[in-house]
C-alpha cells in the first residue's frame, strides 16, 4: 500500500525546501538522503558492505579528531579536504581504501569537503538521513518506498558549490526506481 509522498531534489545543499526549514513538525515528517557519489556516500557504503559496523558523520577535521581520541582504538578517522588526505586520519574517500582487511568491526568517522557538509545542512529539514549514491540507489529508493515519513530530500552534495552531475544522476536514479516501482 503506497501513501502519498512528495520528494524534492536539492541540486546543492543551499536549494534545501525552504518550507521545511524550522518547521518541527515537518522535519519529523521528512526523511533526507545525501548524495555524494563522488566520493563520500560511495566509500561509506563500501565500508559498510565490507564488515564496518557504523559511520558517523563530522562537518569539522577537529570535531572528528576529538571524538576519535575520546574513544582510542574503536574508530577509523576516514576523508578527505579538497580531494587530499587529512593527515593522520587512517582512510581517505577512495572506496578501494575501504577493503575488509581495514574496516571490519570498525567504526568510521568521515569528515569531507562537500559530503559531511551536505549532512549537517540536511538536519535542519530531516529527522532521519540516508546516504545515497549510484552503488546502492536501489536500496536506497526501497527504504524511500517503505517509509512513513510524507517527505523525502534528494540532497545533491555538489563540488565545491556547483552542481555534480554524477549527484544528480544517482538522484534521478532513485526517483526512477520509485517511479517505476509504484503499482
Amino acid at each position: 500500500a503506497w501513501m502519498r509522498l512528495s520528494i524534492w531534489v536539492a541540486l546543492l545543499p543551499q536549494d534545501l525546501p525552504s518550507h521545511l526549514l524550522d518547521d518541527d513538525a515537518e522535519t519529523q515528517d521528512t526523511l533526507a538522503v545525501v548524495i555524494d557519489t563522488l566520493r563520500f556516500c560511495t566509500a561509506a557504503c563500501t565500508g559498510l558492505s565490507n564488515g564496518a559496523t557504523a559511520v558517523f558523520v563530522t562537518s569539522e577535521v577537529v570535531q572528528a579528531e576529538q571524538f576519535a581520541d575520546s574513544h582510542p582504538g574503536r574508530y577509523l578517522l576516514c576523508g578527505e579536504r579538497e580531494c587530499k588526505p587529512i593527515r593522520g586520519f587512517d582512510l581517505g574517500n577512495s572506496p578501494l581504501e575501504y577493503t575488509d582487511q581495514h574496516v571490519k568491526g570498525r567504526e568510521l568517522i568521515f569528515t569531507t569537503t562537500n559530503g559531511t557538509r551536505a549532512v549537517a545542512a540536511s538536519r535542519q529539514v530531516a529527522s532521519h538521513i540516508l546516504l545515497g549514491a549510484l552503488i546502492n540507489r536501489a536500496a536506497v529508493a526501497k527504504h524511500v518506498a517503505s517509509t512513513h515519513k510524507s517527505n523525502v530530500v534528494l540532497v545533491c552534495s555538489g563540488t565545491n558549490g556547483a552542481i555534480a552531475s554524477e549527484d544528480l544522476l544517482a538522484a534521478g536514479a532513485i526517483v526512477e526506481w520509485l517511479l517505476l516501482a509504484q503499482p
